[in-house]
């Protein structure tokens, strides 16, 4: 048990009272906001951490990022012991399991780096028990997506079954709206698809562009028919049980302007 996060936890007060003989366990779960009964679970390890906790407390404590990161992962890995001996872990609420659940836009936001999607996805396709296991599939920081891990298990997308990571929603989506998370979200795929273009073999890849004459009264029934496809594609390819993480892309957009328009910039409204 030597150096995980419990110990952190005690060192911390430690150091604190080094510093002020008169503090008390009691000023330091305040610090840390979780009640005094709580942290002496944790200290006498009758209570497990969750990662959302843990993630609230990491944020009170003037921590390095790698000692947040440590953190964080020794709070993981108890989790998963955890689950792996009895499939529990002290209560944690399960989360949802809708066949499809559209994400709030501000719990969105919360996610929008799109390593998120790809840890969900990767975790669908193989057994994950490790957070290193993650870092070195996705070429990610340990502080990326300890970080993301968190925010995706207190969103309730992600869990822990029989001691690995899990989808805890099967399929997801967004509404279409406009939103500068949402926008910046699609910037970022295209970069990454711009260094696909560049970097992955042809036969692993699949860039495909059509440039047409379009009547914009049919927007809305183009936009249904792409929706249906991707629907299709995903349920014809996608919940692969052994497969390598792909992003899947489709984007419409008008190339000229229109007329006597001198900013076509000022005019971007789309998700």
């Amino acid at each position: 048990m030597e150096n995980d996060y419990v110990e952190m936890l005690k060192q911390e007060l430690i150091e604190r009272r080094q510093r002020r003989p008169e503090y008390s366990e009691r000023a330091f779960a305040r610090d840390i906001e979780v009640s005094p009964g709580f942290l002496s679970l944790i200290f006498h390890r009758k209570r497990l951490l969750s990662q959302q906790r843990a993630f609230k407390i990491s944020a009170r404590l003037s921590w390095t990022g790698s000692k947040v990161t440590y953190f964080l992962k020794s709070v993981n890995e108890r989790l998963l012991e955890a689950h792996a001996s009895d499939g529990s872990a002290n209560g944690a609420r399960a989360p949802r399991s809708d066949e499809t659940y559209y994400l709030e836009l501000d719990h969105f936001n919360l996610i929008a780096d799109p390593l998120h999607f790809a840890i969900l996805e990767l975790v669908d396709a193989h057994k994950i028990s490790t957070l290193s296991d993650i870092e070195g599939r996705l070429q990610a920081s340990s502080l990326e997506v300890s970080l993301a891990v968190s925010r995706l298990q207190r969103l309730e997308l992600l869990k822990i079954k029989n001691g690995f990571f899990a989808k805890a929603i099967q399929s997801y989506r967004i509404k279409e709206i406009s939103s500068e998370a949402i926008r910046k979200y699609h910037r970022q795929i295209l970069e990454k698809g711009a260094e696909a273009l560049d970097r992955q073999p042809i036969e692993t890849r699949h860039f495909e562009s059509l440039t047409l004459s379009f009547d914009e009264k049919k927007i809305i029934e183009a936009k249904a028919a792409l929706v249906r496809f991707q629907r299709r594609f995903e349920k014809q390819f996608g919940k692969s049980k052994s497969g390598s993480v792909y992003q899947f892309n489709m984007q419409m957009f008008r190339v000229d302007h229109p007329t006597g328009t001198s900013n076509p910039k000022s005019k971007g409204l789309s998700s």
